[in-house]
C-alpha cells in the first residue's frame, strides 16, 4: 500500500487544489469556480449566492475547522450566518464577501475588517 503523500490521485489532488486557489484568489471567488467536477474535490458542487451551506460545507469553502466557524460566532467576528432553530447555516454569497474582506497582499497590512 502507497503512502498517502506518495499516491499519485492525491499528487494530482494537491496540484490542482493549488492552481485552483491561485487562480480563485486573482478572481475575487472560491476554488469551486475552477475545480473540475471529477467527485474527489470536496468543493465540486457550484453553489449560488443565496445558497443556504450547513456548517461543515461552509467550513469547507473558508478552509477553516468546524471549531473555528463556532468561536467565531460566538465572538462575532466571522462571516454572516442563518439561525433557523437550532441549525445553523451560512449563505454562500456572504462567505465569498468575507473571504474579499479579509484578503490582503501583504503580511505588513492591517487586518482587513
Amino acid at each position: 500500500m502507497r503512502h498517502p503523500k506518495n499516491d499519485p490521485a492525491t499528487a494530482l489532488r494537491a496540484g490542482l487544489m493549488r492552481i485552483a486557489s491561485a487562480a480563485a484568489a486573482r478572481a475575487g471567488t472560491d476554488a469551486s469556480e475552477f475545480l473540475p467536477h471529477y467527485g474527489f474535490f470536496k468543493l465540486s458542487k457550484r453553489y449560488r449566492g443565496n445558497d443556504l451551506l450547513r456548517t461543515p460545507d461552509a467550513a469547507l469553502v473558508l478552509n477553516v475547522s468546524l471549531k473555528t466557524l463556532q468561536n467565531w460566532r460566538v465572538a462575532g467576528n466571522g462571516p454572516p450566518f442563518v439561525k433557523i432553530g437550532s441549525a445553523v447555516s451560512y449563505r454562500y454569497g456572504d462567505l465569498l464577501a468575507f473571504i474579499r474582506l479579509n484578503t490582503s497582499t501583504s503580511t505588513s497590512e492591517g487586518s482587513a475588517k
